[in-house]
């Protein structure tokens, strides 16, 4: 087992003091309300933007950083993917920890896969800390034990994890279709 920090870079989404707004000129924010714990699955659509974004160049988000929900009961990490949106440079906001793994020693989806395994979610739940919102900290998060299995079995299991996700989004679809059918056959034999 080794420690997280070993193989990522980790810090906290961007705190913005003033508000945002919705144009795809600026950059873009994913926000807490931007993601879907249900699915897994990031929404690219909607997102506020930071007009004039003063932060550092490396709140960035770059192909396949993973975002863990620090704030809330639901520690959940998500898979940031540039090309499903038309914004030139997009950040995460404060609410998420972004997890940016080392390519040469551990496969983002493999890491995906194991922040939100059952028994890593157990183990976010007891490293936060808070009264009325619980907080991960990247302190805490620095700790976190993972297994690091050779590089081709971390790709062998992430893809395996992306095709699974894949075949429950499409199979939610289909349900969502077939009940949409279904209720429209009801409607013409009324």
């Amino acid at each position: 087992m080794t420690p997280l920090k070993v193989y990522c870079d980790l810090f906290s989404g961007y705190t913005f003091r003033s508000p945002l707004n919705v144009d795809k000129t600026a950059v873009g924010v994913i926000q807490l309300k931007d993601v879907d714990s249900r699915t897994g699955e990031i929404t690219y659509s909607g997102w506020a933007n930071a007009p004039g974004f003063s932060g550092s160049a490396r709140y960035y988000l770059q192909e396949r950083d993973l975002l863990l929900v620090a704030k809330g009961v639901n520690s959940m990490a998500f898979m940031y993917e540039k090309d499903q949106h038309d914004y030139p440079h997009v950040v995460a906001s404060g609410g998420f920890i972004v997890i940016r793994p080392l390519a040469e020693h551990l496969y983002p989806p493999y890491l995906l896969w194991y922040l939100n395994l059952p028994e890593s979610q157990l183990a976010f739940k007891r490293l936060q800390a808070g009264t009325t919102v619980l907080n991960l900290s990247i302190t805490a998060l620095h700790n976190f034990t993972l297994k690091v299995p050779p590089l081709h079995k971390q790709q062998s299991i992430g893809d395996t994890y992306l095709l699974n996700r894949e075949h429950q989004r499409l199979s939610r679809e289909r349900d969502e279709k077939w009940l949409q059918l279904f209720n429209h056959q009801i409607n013409n034999l009324i």
